[in-house]
């Protein structure tokens, strides 16, 4: 992968989606997909310098994930079933991210204990007090969203990001969707993408 900065993705979500708005966000900002393995959970996106690995897990596989000594640079939890029996093991395992993104909808935060965290936490979701929140969204043949960013954000390389307020047009009628898109428009941010830049961003 020559000399280009590393950059692992844990998602914990319960059904499959992040990785792939993840995967076509980038793709508009001219990272090119050079790997993903059968099951789509595991990707290679790249750049001119970086090489960003998304892994998704389903929660109970990421309580093995100690196994396989990953490291992850960022943990995004986009668990959305309230009726999900939420385990410990995650107050104890992925302590040392450099940003945690959550969607804060459902008690994610809970399962963190963040107060002990090093790392940077931005939440999302249709609350009000979410870092990034949807101020609009229209379903109908696709889903057109207004997604906001309420606080400002830090990005990798130090930048700083204000607030500011986007669209994004995306070929799903799952509302659901919508947590995917916040969670990937928040980590192409902190990657340094432009995202306040574009008027409107398809997927």
């Amino acid at each position: 992968m020559n000399n280009k900065k590393i950059i692992f993705v844990g998602i914990i979500e319960d059904r499959l989606s992040t990785v792939d708005f993840i995967k076509g966000l980038l793709i508009t900002f001219e990272y090119q997909l050079i790997y993903s393995n059968a099951t789509g959970n595991i990707m290679i996106l790249s750049n001119d310098n970086i090489n960003l690995i998304p892994i998704s897990m389903k929660p109970m596989e990421a309580a093995e994930v100690d196994k396989f000594g990953f490291e992850f640079d960022f943990l995004i939890i986009n668990i959305i079933d309230s009726k999900f029996v939420k385990d410990t093991f995650l107050k104890t395992k992925f302590r040392n991210c450099d940003y945690y993104i959550i969607n804060t909808d459902e008690d994610n935060l809970n399962l963190l204990s963040i107060e002990s965290l090093d790392g940077i936490v931005i939440t999302y979701g249709f609350n009000s007090k979410a870092t990034m929140t949807i101020s609009s969204h229209i379903i109908d043949q696709s889903m057109e969203a207004s997604l906001c960013l309420q606080r400002e954000i830090i990005t990798l390389f130090g930048d700083r990001v204000s607030s500011f307020e986007f669209i994004i047009e995306i070929q799903s009628k799952n509302k659901d969707h919508i947590y995917s898109v916040l969670a990937a428009s928040i980590l192409s941010l902190v990657m340094g993408e432009k995202i306040q830049l574009e008027k409107t961003i398809k997927i």
